[in-house]
């Protein structure tokens, strides 16, 4: 259920809300204040970083795979990606700024014109390097972005496994945007997070593959009609909805928990 809620200062200074659903935490913030508090991780020379985008989907597949959990506690900024997270996030975690929707995709897409180094790994076929050489156009840094394919079945040999991993910290990274599915990314994240002194690891999803546009991203219009998921039914009914099926009911079952649990905690308090 939702609970732990607290207040954390970022390394950008922002003060942050935070809560808990199911077994992931989340952030309450909106685009602006992610987009600095994921510039000021990318800046951080001490140690490297893990973000994560949580949905209601990962929310409820972090029952099945607890490594989402791990890499969650991990994380040093797990913004809210899908409108009902953001809509708990307001109820929720007010915070000091209205929480909203920030996406995955939306992280990935500032980043990759931001001149950084980035190593993009996975995302179907050649997504990741079609990414590269799209933006690397214009760019006088040849070097400003590796692409790595990561195919299943390199991930799936320890050989190969640890070639791709080398080729990533020999790269020395700013960010490393994982494209590869549940749960394989979040295992990658974990050993990059060993392995790199600095930079920002992001469990990304399909980000690289709507870049690439290999897979189509939901038009504007429903993104901000907070539709994107049934566009994603349209184009994936075989895979998602199965998942919306199995997110849906347990994340609405959370909500309801939580607000019980608040309103028996405010008569209480009421009561004393």
């Amino acid at each position: 259920m939702i609970s732990d809620q607290r207040q954390r200062t970022g390394l950008s200074g922002q003060v942050l809300a935070c809560f808990k659903i199911g077994h992931l935490h989340v952030d309450a913030l909106d685009a602006a204040t992610a987009a600095r508090e994921l510039d000021a991780l990318m800046d951080d020379k001490s140690q490297p970083h893990i973000v994560v985008t949580p949905n209601i989907v990962q929310i409820e597949q972090a029952r099945r795979y607890p490594i989402l959990a791990e890499v969650n506690q991990l994380a040093s900024l797990r913004t809210p990606d899908g409108w009902p997270v953001a809509a708990a996030a307001r109820s929720f975690a007010p915070g000091l700024v209205r929480s909203s929707r920030v996406t995955g995709a939306d992280l990935v897409a500032g980043l990759v014109e931001s001149g950084r180094r980035i190593a993009l790994v996975g995302g179907v076929a050649d997504s990741a390097a079609i990414v590269a050489a799209k933006y690397s156009k214009g760019n006088s840094n040849e070097s400003t972005f590796l692409s790595e394919p990561a195919p299943a079945a390199e991930l799936q040999s320890p050989g190969a496994r640890s070639k791709i991993l080398s080729r990533i910290c020999e790269f020395e990274p700013e960010a490393v945007i994982l494209g590869i599915g549940v749960p394989k990314q979040e295992q990658v994240a974990i050993e990059l997070h060993r392995m790199l002194s600095t930079g920002v690891i992001i469990c990304a999803g399909a980000s690289i593959e709507f870049l690439a546009g290999t897979q189509k991203r939901a038009p504007k219009m429903l993104q901000r009609l907070g539709l994107e998921w049934l566009h994603r039914i349209v184009m994936r009914p075989g895979t998602m909805v199965s998942r919306y099926l199995k997110a849906g009911p347990y994340f609405v079952a959370q909500m309801a928990l939580s607000t019980l649990r608040h309103t028996r905690a405010r008569f209480t308090r009421s009561a004393q």
